[in-house]
């Protein structure tokens, strides 16, 4: 892999900038071998070519980018891999255009950050994990803090991190969100396939048409990693049974899993030690001693059920996330609410009660209590205001009862209501819901769950907004629809942004991200909520494709709002 670049100006043989992944710099004696190859080679291949030469054990690739400039890559093999000299290419040729637009003087400022963007190899790994792991399960307390650590407002993958040579992002699902066919998007771009085994979540047996799905989508590797030590044992059972390989390397740190998963996946040849000790990486260390709880950070809602008072059941359930997240807690919710004591004179009124992290919100009704449990998204009052009209909505007419609320091809209606009346999250009307799999529709149990969802999934067409699609009377099931195929795994959400729309500070810019953005010192300040990004394009001869990239990143992390 490529490790660092130089940019070297031949006319007054020097170097005007270097980047690198390692922690070891473009050496002279590389440099002086790198321009002798460079002078003794036919100079007109190097227009749109790069040529390749050895130090030692070092490889180094060259590639004009200017008729004054070159750009020298070190790589950490003597065979260039596949791509990398087309990296260079990028990176060449991102430096002549810029130079073109400004000068090699102004353009030299900004090689390091066009070599970090387009030499950095990117890798998506696609996790299948608990989303609140167990305090022994080492494995999946990795995978939710590199998840919560790098969240991205939605975005199926995390934010970026750089590690050493390689830009990776990383998501997480659940086996039952794995379509079964006609895989596009993100999940097409997923390079590795990690799985983390526990005997909770099922053997190799019960989990093989899993894999299988998995198999017949992609050629991406398939990894198995034990949750504990004491899984090691467990996790060879699916590297014999299933022809999975196994990282047998335990850790509750997202460094360390990660470098421990890149040469079982065959991206890296260096196992975890050294890479740590030569590699530039940014993702930091998990703190220990503040683990991943189900009870911390910012939740939204977790569960909704309806409980028949009279036997403590609940004839309805519908989970917002995975039935894991809240299913411990179930009978305790049941037991509490079974037992609590309703005045005569409340009836028909909610009731908000706090219990550590989360709200419980509760309306009696006849012989049935609904009740929503919540966390601290929430505003009270707003829970109030949204929740007392679900009774009557489920009176009009009462669903049978599912018996298991972890087949959501099982739903009836009343879901598509409820989640328009209490979504999961609030989505701005600049949204565009966007297909990543085709629904099981012939799974459904409720025909008229499948004739709805289906005209709301087929009128998806990328381009609709949300507020587009929620036009006219059926604005609101529309809604709870579209959450619903999102939870399905089926939609996934991007923000719209246009060149007219004219971007607002919400609050300062911290330093963290101020850093990830070379132009921001430049841009910041001219954000008057008055000029759209095409007159700050304009004003800072900056590409609005580029603003547009950064003013997303601002937006999903809650910097800037968008004037309407």
């Amino acid at each position: 892999m490529i490790l660092a670049a130089a940019l070297y100006d031949l006319r007054s043989a020097k170097v005007l900038g270097t980047h690198s992944f390692s922690k070891d710099e473009v050496g002279d004696e590389l440099l002086t071998a790198a321009v002798d190859t460079f002078f003794a080679v036919d100079q007109s291949r190097t227009a749109s070519q790069s040529v390749s030469g050895k130090l030692g054990e070092q490889a180094y690739f060259i590639c004009r980018a200017t008729l004054e400039t070159i750009v020298i890559a070190v790589s950490d093999s003597l065979e260039p891999p596949e791509g990398e000299s087309e990296r260079l290419e990028a990176l060449a040729q991102a430096f002549r255009l810029q130079s073109e637009l400004t000068s090699v003087r102004d353009a030299k400022s900004q090689f390091s950050e066009m070599a970090d963007s387009n030499l950095r190899k990117p890798l998506a790994f696609c996790f299948i994990s608990s989303a609140q792991p167990a305090k022994d399960d080492s494995s999946g307390t990795a995978v939710a803090g590199l998840i919560s650590t790098n969240r991205a407002e939605s975005r199926f993958f995390t934010n970026p991190f750089a590690m050493g040579p390689f830009s990776i992002e990383a998501a997480r699902l659940s086996f039952s969100e794995i379509p079964e066919t006609n895989w596009s998007g993100d999940l097409k771009r997923v390079d590795a396939f990690v799985y983390v085994a526990n005997q909770e979540l099922g053997s190799p047996n019960e989990l093989r048409p899993h894999i299988s799905r998995i198999r017949a989508n992609t050629r991406a590797p398939i990894i198995v990693v034990p949750s504990g030590d004491g899984q090691l044992e467990f996790a060879r059972k699916f590297e014999t049974d299933l022809d999975l390989d196994l990282c047998d390397s335990v850790s509750s740190d997202p460094t360390e899993l990660i470098l421990n998963l890149l040469p079982i996946a065959g991206f890296t040849e260096l196992h975890a030690e050294l890479a740590r000790e030569r590699w530039q990486i940014e993702l930091e260390p998990l703190d220990s001693t503040h683990p991943v709880s189900e009870d911390e950070g910012d939740l939204g809602h977790q569960a909704f059920f309806i409980i028949d008072k009279t036997d403590g059941r609940a004839v309805f359930s519908y989970y917002y996330d995975e039935i894991a997240r809240v299913l411990e807690r179930a009978p305790n919710i049941v037991a509490a609410i079974s037992e609590f004591n309703i005045e005569r004179g409340q009836r028909e009124v909610t009731s908000v009660f706090k219990a550590g992290n989360l709200d419980y919100a509760m309306i009696p009704h006849g012989d049935l209590i609904f009740t929503l449990i919540t966390g601290n998204r929430t505003d009270t009052e707003k829970i109030r205001e949204r929740f007392s009209f679900l009774p009557e909505l489920y009176s009009e007419d009462p669903p049978s009862i599912i018996e298991d609320p972890s087949n959501l091809y099982s739903f009836p209606p009343f879901t598509l209501k409820l989640l328009a009346a209490l979504p999961p999250e609030a989505w701005p009307g600049r949204f565009v819901p966007y297909h990543v799999a085709t629904p099981e529709w012939e799974s459904f149990e409720v025909a008229l769950m499948k004739t709805f969802l289906r005209t709301v999934w087929e009128s998806l067409d990328g381009e609709k907004t949300v507020s587009d699609l929620l036009q006219g009377k059926d604005g609101g099931i529309v809604l709870g629809a579209l959450h619903f195929l999102h939870r399905l795994g089926v939609v996934q959400v991007r923000l719209q942004m246009k060149e007219s729309d004219v971007p607002v500070l919400a609050k300062p810019v911290d330093d963290e991200v101020k850093e990830m953005y070379s132009h921001l010192a430049e841009i910041l300040p001219l954000i008057d909520g008055a000029k759209s990004i095409s007159e700050l394009s304009k004003e800072t001869s900056i590409d609005t494709s580029v603003l547009i990239t950064v003013f997303i990143e601002l937006y999903n992390r809650g910097f800037i709002t968008l004037k309407d």
